[in-house]
């Protein structure tokens, strides 16, 4: 498996399905589980099965986060390492109740419920008779019924990390909420055959803040990093660093975005559609900051530049790029469709994407530059604040000719 590219054809990847998490959602916990409304399960579901199919139309091996933990789940020394990793990663590192919610997870839940269990959460009620008595938790349990919190973000997986040439690049999430979605994928990583030959690019955690949405591989050896309210400075100077160091990078280039909930990822303003083509939310232009990074005399090199087009030339090694921009040339149009994930296209081939069918500016726009867009649904799945391309973790990319 290797991704050298945004846009070489796609070849496999990485999915989950919406279950029974967000269902476990509740209005006093969306802001601290990072949503704004509920979706509804069943129409979720139903778009995302329509998403996978479309994904399957065109040849893609699809795979999902549930089905792999569960071949893991099947052997006991990795169904305790699954359930350890969860909760290591959870507010119960230090708990008295940690011992309890890992009996009842290891002696009550079957192997094959075991990673739906641990994403759509464990509450203080299922754990209560593994307890040897009461504590204060249990009396707090009406309005904080979770020992695990539900993870209603699951089905994003692209935060998850990001294939980097043939190697994977294991995100370190910026919100607890999330940390134990990386957890799953360390596991994955580690024991699954399907990532046999796979290495982590680095064991060690990194810095709070690098996620997958703000990583863009628009070169064999260049990417575009978003620095934005998800991934940090830290984050991607000891990125940077260890990427140059490896030789899998001549080039970085950093766009700096406001950090904010609208714009949490470099994905949600900005993609590659086309070899040398990018999708680009307009509201966003004027506030946009580039740094570019290279490698010099064995330490990074950072220094601002200002023209967006030519330094996405000079990475993509091309004279010159083409910048489509949302929402067609109405403003108020662009900002409701970036609200609706209309820049996080997920591209499947060079010149064809994935996109949500309710971005109908936005597809018009990139109809009329040539590009094939493949719509699907998503008024649910849309909620949780994601587009196809935060929905998908490509795992392998055919080379761009």
């Amino acid at each position: 498996m290797k991704v050298e590219s945004e846009v070489g054809r796609l070849q496999a990847v990485l999915l989950h399905r919406p279950g029974p998490e967000l269902e476990n959602l509740v209005p006093r916990d969306l802001e601290r589980l990072l949503f704004e409304e509920i979706p509804w399960l069943p129409q979720a579901r139903r778009e995302h099965a329509g998403f996978a199919r479309q994904l399957e139309a065109l040849g893609v091996h699809v795979y999902y986060v549930e089905d792999l933990l569960r071949d893991l789940a099947r052997d006991p020394e990795l169904r305790e390492e699954m359930v350890e990793s969860q909760l290591e990663a959870s507010r119960l590192r230090r708990d008295p109740a940690r011992a309890a919610v890992r009996r009842c997870l290891l002696e009550e839940v079957p192997p094959e419920e075991l990673p739906d269990r641990l994403i759509a959460g464990i509450t203080k009620e299922a754990v209560r008779r593994w307890k040897q008595t009461p504590s204060l938790s249990d009396l707090t349990a009406p309005l904080n019924p979770f020992y695990l919190d539900p993870l209603p973000s699951m089905y994003f997986t692209r935060d998850h990390g990001a294939m980097i040439g043939p190697n994977l690049l294991v995100s370190q999430m910026t919100h607890r909420a999330r940390r134990r979605e990386t957890a799953f994928l360390r596991t994955l990583l580690r024991h699954h055959p399907l990532f046999q030959g796979v290495k982590a690019w680095w064991e060690e955690p990194l810095p709070t803040g690098i996620e997958g949405g703000d990583i863009l591989a628009v070169a064999p050896s260049a990417l575009v990093l978003g620095l934005s309210e998800r991934t940090s400075e830290a984050a991607i100077e000891v990125v940077a660093e260890r990427l140059f160091a490896a030789g899998a990078l001549r080039e970085i280039l950093v766009l700096q975005i406001p950090s904010r909930r609208a714009f949490m990822h470099l994905d949600t303003v900005f993609t590659m559609v086309d070899r040398e083509r990018f999708l680009i939310y307009p509201g966003i232009e004027e506030r946009l900051r580039l740094f570019r990074l290279a490698f010099d005399d064995g330490r990074v090199r950072a220094e601002e530049t200002t023209d967006l087009a030519r330094s996405l030339a000079r990475l993509v090694g091309v004279d010159r790029v083409e910048l489509l921009r949302s929402g067609g040339d109405d403003p108020i149009t662009a900002a409701r469709e970036q609200w609706a994930d209309s820049t996080n296209v997920l591209a499947v081939a060079p010149g064809q994407v994935i996109a949500y069918d309710r971005n109908e500016a936005t597809n018009r726009t990139l109809q009329r530059a040539g590009i094939e867009v493949l719509e699907i649904e998503g008024s649910e799945l849309v909620r949780g604040r994601g587009g196809p391309r935060c929905m998908s973790l490509p795992l392998d990319r055919l080379p761009l000719g």
